[in-house]
């Protein structure tokens, strides 16, 4: 839902609100989502499950909604949509017990320790690897992925947020991981046992690693 209310948001600014375009998107948006967006992601599962096919059913019966859909071409996307809130429907429907937000947080919170010991299994590795090697630029890929990942997940939250600052608690504590700065690297024994959430920092060999963004 919210790649549709997206779209129709940057159609809205790029052709401007009295453009045909910007009309038709416009007119999508209040009668999908009249209270926005942040109404429909904050609800349980089963309920929000509910509220996007309830939405999917005002996009296909309300004739002008249809119309101005088909006019922006964005009838893929909501039968994208359908197919994918089928699919939540049943894997929620398939559980004895739908899963409660601490069981989120807490496979979230496992999930980004095991993620972290790996970065500092592969930053072992490229501390290791010759500088320049293809084994060297195989490992600073990798690292790249994460960080960009990270960098996405984290540009999603806030805009799940809608306004919330970015810097809350929230969002401090689940901080995506931070690239690498050129500080010399400590004993191991400093830092063996350091919380997943603030890795080691890397040496300047490790930095010198890096692959040229571009």
């Amino acid at each position: 839902m919210g790649a549709l209310d997206d779209s129709l948001a940057a159609t809205i600014k790029g052709y401007g609100p009295d453009s045909p375009k910007g009309e038709a998107a416009q007119l999508a948006r209040e009668r999908l989502f009249p209270q926005g967006l942040r109404v429909v992601i904050h609800l349980p599962y089963a309920e929000q499950e509910a509220e996007v096919g309830a939405l999917l059913e005002r996009a296909r019966d309300d004739a002008e909604v249809a119309d101005a859909l088909r006019l922006l071409g964005e009838d893929d996307l909501v039968a994208r949509i359908a197919a994918l809130n089928l699919r939540y429907g049943e894997a929620i429907r398939g559980r004895d017990e739908a899963p409660s937000y601490d069981d989120v947080r807490a496979a979230r919170v496992a999930g980004q320790e095991r993620l972290c010991w790996l970065l500092l299994r592969i930053a072992a590795r490229l501390e290791d690897a010759p500088v320049g090697s293809e084994e060297a630029a195989r490992l600073a890929a990798a690292i790249d992925v994460v960080l960009d990942e990270n960098a996405a997940i984290r540009r999603y939250r806030k805009r799940r947020r809608n306004g919330v600052d970015a810097e809350d608690a929230e969002d401090a504590e689940d901080a995506p991981v931070a690239r690498p700065s050129p500080t010399p690297r400590p004993p191991e024994s400093e830092w063996a046992g350091a919380s997943c959430g603030r890795p080691p920092p890397a040496s300047s060999k490790v930095q010198a690693h890096s692959l040229p963004r571009s």
